[in-house]
């Protein structure tokens, strides 16, 4: 009300303040941006607190096993009879970030074994959209909410991000461009009609086969003009620690999203360093490499 915002932007700060208190997946039915925003927004409040520390602000001795903390709050009546122990074995020993999953596509995790599954078809077959009748993909059913419903809204996306979410989308682009990459979120990637009449002959199911949670897995079964049925499963979906991506393609991943921001020789230096972290002396000198490039 002091900064004299108008319904709409209150709404949307309410809306942030939902995220900023926790973080939600509300974001997923109205394709708002705040999934972006957690990430970063856990960042800001761990540094936030450490400097508040540093600076002799007092917190909460028992944050996370206190009656009123973390466990207590989220775990509720189980609390007492979790093993807290298992939270912090092998500190200092086991990195979980180890076993971290890259993903390979810029879209929801649940769309990247679909992209993958109908790109491989139109890779083996040499798929042409004119060719497809049909398209059935088989999904875990944690994933309809997320990428499936409600299909009138994914089946139309009117953003890059929506898109994301669209199984519909995902893999109407992987069939007709045989992939899926940043450039399918642009303008033009959307709005071309052999993509969105593409789009319009994709159906999904419940895979009772699926080897969800553990993997993202999915498949796609495409049935030709020709009357040809044809389908490609993936069961591990590409990324996760059992079937990993290679340093060439994250690599190749950075490279593609850097120089969108920087030039060829900047996203280099940048790759070569990120590397050999460990060999750096001083930490001023990767914060240096990441400065904008001054005006003028």
């Amino acid at each position: 009300r002091l900064l004299g915002l108008s319904e709409a932007e209150l709404t949307n700060a309410q809306g942030l303040a939902l995220s900023t208190s926790g973080g939600t997946r509300e974001f997923v039915d109205a394709m708002a941006w705040t999934k972006r925003m957690h990430p970063g927004w856990g960042g800001v409040g761990g540094t936030t607190a450490a400097l508040l520390a540093k600076g002799g602000f007092r917190g909460p001795a028992l944050p996370y096993e206190g009656r009123f903390g973390l466990y207590a709050q989220y775990v509720r009546d189980g609390a007492e009879t979790v093993d807290l122990a298992l939270a912090t074995e092998a500190l200092g020993t086991r990195w979980h970030l180890d076993n971290v999953s890259f993903k390979p596509l810029p879209a929801c995790y649940f769309n990247i074994a679909p992209v993958d599954a109908a790109a491989a078809l139109a890779q083996r077959h040499d798929l042409a959209p004119d060719d497809i009748a049909g398209v059935t993909v088989l999904l875990p059913e944690a994933a309809i909410n997320t990428i499936c419903e409600p299909a009138a809204v994914k089946r139309h996306p009117d953003d890059g991000y929506a898109g994301e979410f669209s199984v519909y989308y995902t893999v109407a682009a992987a069939l007709a461009r045989r992939g899926f990459s940043l450039a399918d979120h642009g303008d033009d990637a959307l709005g071309d009609p052999v993509v969105q009449a593409l789009a319009q002959k994709v159906d999904y199911a419940v895979d009772p086969h699926s080897t969800f949670p553990k993997y993202y897995s999915a498949a796609v079964i495409v049935t030709t003009v020709d009357g040809r049925v044809l389908e490609h499963r993936e069961d591990v979906h590409r990324g996760a620690p059992e079937r990993p991506l290679g340093e060439d393609a994250v690599t190749a991943k950075f490279t593609d999203n850097a120089t969108r921001a920087v030039d060829a020789k900047r996203a280099s230096e940048i790759r070569d360093t990120v590397m050999e972290l460990e060999a750096l002396d001083d930490a001023r000198v990767f914060r240096e490499l990441l400065r904008p490039a001054q005006e003028g």
